[in-house]
């Protein structure tokens, strides 16, 4: 999820997004429990296959992107004996990183009403001094963030997705300074929504 402004501390990478969008689906139930249980098989082999788990309920739904950032994941997050992992003397976080999503997505299921979960808002959250997960409850949704030391040599490229805003204040020898975190550029792609119920008419047609 290399997608950290240089200057920054927060993103909306791949997997917080898509999990997003998974949360707000029209089948989000089915998929969100899906997922959740491809999650927690991993539990008895050491949570290895995360990454492939990602791509296969997480990605591939939204993205034909999915094998790259399946790659991208195992090694630089959970590839733990990889010279290009990330966080090496922390590793491994594939158990918490697990664990907290399935937490996120137990909050989520329990959470709903009307047979619809509570949507998750999730985010990367750099420079905390541990890998850490947090799932925080309001009315609204379920807010989870992924917090980790900030990665090496990231360049400034936003926080990843135009949809995502996202406000810096901070203080100054003046007193306190706002400012909108820089985001990518929007390109011209077809929205989430749009893709959600695509790949919704296409289960239908399997049934």
């Amino acid at each position: 999820m290399g997608c950290i402004h240089a200057e920054n501390t927060i993103a909306k990478g791949p997997v917080v997004y898509y999990l997003d969008e998974l949360s707000k689906g029209v089948d989000a139930v089915q998929r969100l429990e899906e997922l959740r249980n491809a999650l927690r098989a991993t539990r008895d082999h050491g949570y290895k296959g995360i990454a492939t788990i990602l791509a296969e309920h997480l990605f591939q739904p939204f993205t034909a992107k999915s094998e790259k950032l399946r790659l991208y994941l195992d090694d630089h997050w959970f590839g733990e004996s990889r010279a290009t992992v990330e966080f090496s003397d922390l590793q491994p976080i594939a158990p918490a990183y697990a664990e907290g999503l399935i937490k996120a997505i137990d909050l989520s299921l329990a959470e709903g009403h009307n047979g619809r979960p509570k949507p998750i808002d999730g985010w990367w959250i750099v420079d905390h001094p541990k890998f850490e997960i947090l799932n925080l409850v309001n009315e609204h949704c379920i807010v989870l963030l992924i917090m980790t030391p900030r990665p090496a040599g990231i360049a400034a490229r936003g926080i990843w997705n135009p949809a995502a805003e996202a406000w810096s204040t901070v203080q100054t020898p003046l007193g306190a300074a706002t400012e909108r975190i820089d985001n990518r550029t929007p390109r011209t792609e077809r929205q989430p929504e749009a893709i959600v119920a695509m790949v919704s008419e296409r289960d239908a047609d399997r049934v």
